[in-house]
C-alpha cells in the first residue's frame, strides 16, 4: 500500500504543475488582450498487485507518453503565440500592464523542468520495476 501511496503521487504530481502552466498560459494571453495571436482561441495502483502489473506499467507509460506529447502542445502553443506577437505588435502588447514576456519566459523554464521530469518517468517506467531508476531511487 505505501508504494501505491507513493507511484500515485509521483506520477500525479507533475499534472498539477502542467495545468498550473496552462491556467498561467491562458490568462496571461486574456489579461494581455493578445487573444488574436493565440493559436488555440478561448493507474499506478494496479502495479501493486502481481498478475496485473504488466498492464498498470502499460497504462502508466502510456498515460506519461500522452503527459508528454500534450504538454509539448502546449509548450508549442506558447511559442507560435509570442512569435505571433513579435511578427504583429499590437498596443496592447505595450501597453498594458501585464508583462507578459515574463511570464512566458518563467513558464518555459517550468515547462522544461516538468517536460524532463515527465521524459525521465516515461523511461523509468518502460525499463520495469527491475530496472536502475526504480530498483535504486
Amino acid at each position: 500500500m505505501p508504494y501505491c501511496i507513493q507511484a500515485v503521487f509521483i506520477l500525479l504530481g507533475p499534472a498539477l504543475f502542467a495545468a498550473s502552466v496552462y491556467m498561467v498560459l491562458a490568462r496571461t494571453i486574456r489579461s494581455a488582450k493578445l487573444e488574436k495571436h493565440s493559436v488555440i482561441p478561448g493507474a499506478s495502483g494496479i502495479m501493486a498487485t502481481s498478475s496485473l502489473t504488466n498492464i498498470g506499467q502499460a497504462v502508466i507509460i502510456a498515460g506519461l507518453a500522452l503527459q508528454v506529447l500534450s504538454f509539448g502542445l502546449i509548450i508549442v502553443t506558447a511559442v507560435m503565440f509570442q512569435r505571433r506577437v513579435r511578427d504583429h505588435p499590437t498596443p496592447e502588447a505595450f501597453e498594458g500592464c501585464v508583462p507578459w514576456k515574463q511570464h512566458l519566459n518563467s513558464l518555459y523554464v517550468i515547462s522544461g523542468f516538468i517536460l524532463l521530469r515527465s521524459i525521465f518517468r516515461v523511461v523509468e517506467y518502460a525499463m520495469g520495476n527491475e530496472g536502475y531508476p526504480l530498483s535504486n531511487e
